[in-house]
């Protein structure tokens, strides 16, 4: 989960979408400045239809200072200035960005929707290993328990929906990595069992023993880097 915060607003991944709020954080500089959800930017400052990482990067430089938006509510342009508050060190203005165009769904609607979050966000667990591996992403990116009990506590506050949505996040995220083929998770049990019906004949016990001890001691290392670098983050 690297992407939890970007320039000024706390999310997940965001990029070109459009700036649509899908909800605000309570006494938050959004909220006293009137910004409420559903609201979709359409000026901020000079910028004519903005994306959300033009927005962030707007928010990032006006710590403090006015930002003026034109938001779009209920087929209406309000004007709304707002002034970004450091927040961690970090210049925010407390809002959450929609993943994508806000619109009602039924049951089918949200089960096919609900199927389409899943497979775009288990990719990120394989992107985030990539770039591991690749030492394109340090370790401290990685969210350990410390900061993943921040974030809920942060979601829960600000609404029912989005704590809920942290826990399909991190729900995705554990079946996935569960599924990897390292000894001990399920993943490694399938392999070994795969290995089995390819030769016909079950492995050494004393061989599988061993295999299971190492990746229990790959998993348990992985998880002391990741703890030992949120403890830093959360003191530092």
């Amino acid at each position: 989960m690297d992407d939890k915060y970007h320039l000024g607003v706390p999310g997940f991944t965001l990029g070109n979408s459009q700036p649509i709020i899908a909800s605000v954080e309570p006494d938050s500089p959004a909220s006293r400045a009137g910004i409420k959800p559903r609201d979709r930017i359409v000026r901020a400052a000079e910028i004519p239809l903005p994306t959300q990482g033009q927005v962030q990067a707007l928010v990032q430089r006006s710590a403090g200072a006015e930002v003026p938006l034109l938001v779009e509510r209920a087929g209406e342009r309000v004007p709304i200035i707002v002034t970004p508050e450091k927040h961690e060190g970090v210049a925010v203005i407390g809002v959450f960005f929609a993943q994508g165009p806000m619109r009602e769904v039924g049951l089918l609607g949200a089960s096919v929707e609900g199927a389409r979050y899943c497979w775009r966000n288990a990719t990120i667990l394989f992107v985030t290993l990539k770039k591991l591996v690749r030492l394109r992403l340090s370790p401290r990116a990685m969210s350990g328990p410390l900061e993943l009990a921040q974030v809920s506590g942060m979601r829960w506050r600000q609404s029912t929906a989005a704590f809920i949505e942290l826990l399909a996040f991190v729900s995705v995220q554990l079946g996935i990595m569960n599924l990897l083929p390292i000894p001990v998770l399920d993943g490694g049990h399938i392999l070994l069992l795969l290995v089995e019906g390819a030769i016909r004949r079950p492995l050494p016990e004393v061989l599988k023993e061993w295999v299971m001890l190492a990746g229990l001691a790959a998993l348990l290392l992985f998880g002391g880097v990741v703890i030992w670098f949120d403890i830093l983050k959360t003191l530092f």
